[in-house]
């Protein structure tokens, strides 16, 4: 994701167009389709006159189809970020919960065992992040024991062993006495939460938009690049090359925008920067807990510059 100020800052934004790969893979398209479009009028213009009765007013038409065709897989394309978004903030507030309760319920001389919780808290936050881009392997799991990541390496789901040492460390607690059955079930909730969310953005992830919704699209896209010279030319003449690029860039900046939003885990200038949100729910597990935070070093800055991209 590229961070920015959502305030009325024309120029910068402009400027750093380029940033956003969506609208530089939409400008490539709108100038293959220039090229097009330039050939077929100089074709009308030199060699064929072809007149449409209405032209302007057909244009309109297909152009009205295409931009409604477009705005419902945009609509079900951010539907789809925005669910993700959700989630993700459920994450971050189950694991700051679990983290208040579990400087609460555990005793304060028991480092270990605070730090063995923050540990698995953050790891599955950074592992979830991992997992739904396909780069989750052990060794990003660093609270576990030696024999607890080649558990992990073996499994098809390695934060299901996460969260299962997580009601481990819960449940021997209770064996213990440590925790009543009162402070189990404020517990559970929040040892439930990261498990209910893995199998939400998993759905969002193996679940794309209908085959048939994106095909349609797209198919009424490239004939709106096709017939827009002309339906142009009879009354614009050349400049209907012009027109015609900025009426493509307006729709084609939708299509590339919905391929974009649909998978929201990705690493692309509008995904969601989930890698980010995992290593401040690992950084505040620690903080909130109160020891000090072992294994690697964040790999996201705790506050990006503008116009940055984070992950």
């Amino acid at each position: 994701m590229i961070r920015y100020e959502p305030q009325p800052r024309w120029l910068p934004d402009i400027v750093r167009l380029p940033l956003s790969y969506a609208l530089v893979r939409a400008l490539r398209g709108t100038f293959g389709m220039g090229v097009y479009a330039g050939l077929l009028v100089y074709l009308l213009e030199m060699q064929v006159r072809i007149e449409l009765p209405h032209g302007a007013l057909a244009f309109s038409a297909l152009g009205g189809v295409v931009s409604l065709a477009l705005a419902f897989r945009v609509n079900n394309a951010y539907a789809r970020w925005w669910e993700a978004r959700q989630h993700w903030g459920l994450l971050v507030n189950h694991s700051r919960n679990l983290a208040a309760l579990g400087r609460t319920l555990w005793r304060s001389d028991d480092e270990p065992g605070r730090r063995r919780l923050a540990g698995l808290i953050g790891d599955f936050a950074v592992g979830l992040s991992l997992h739904l881009r396909g780069e989750l392997t052990p060794a990003e799991l660093p609270s576990l024991s030696d024999a607890e990541r080649e558990e992990a390496g073996a499994r098809e789901h390695p934060l299901s062993l996460v969260s299962q040492l997580l009601w481990a460390e819960v449940d021997r607690r209770r064996a213990e006495g440590l925790l009543d059955t009162a402070q189990l079930l404020t517990l559970q909730p929040h040892l439930r939460a990261p498990l209910d969310v893995l199998g939400a953005c998993e759905r969002i992830r193996s679940t794309p938009i209908p085959f048939a919704v994106t095909s349609a699209a797209r198919l009424f896209l490239l004939l709106f690049a096709l017939f827009v010279p002309i339906g142009l030319h009879g009354e614009f003449s050349w400049a209907a090359i012009p027109i015609g690029m900025a009426a493509y860039f307006a729709v084609a900046v939708m299509d590339v925008l919905a391929a974009e939003l649909e998978n929201p885990f990705g690493i692309d200038c509008n995904d969601l920067p989930t890698r980010s949100i995992g290593e401040m729910i690992r950084r505040q597990a620690h903080e909130i807990l109160g020891v000090e935070r072992e294994g690697p070093a964040d790999t996201q800055p705790t506050k990006p510059a503008l116009y940055t991209k984070i992950r």
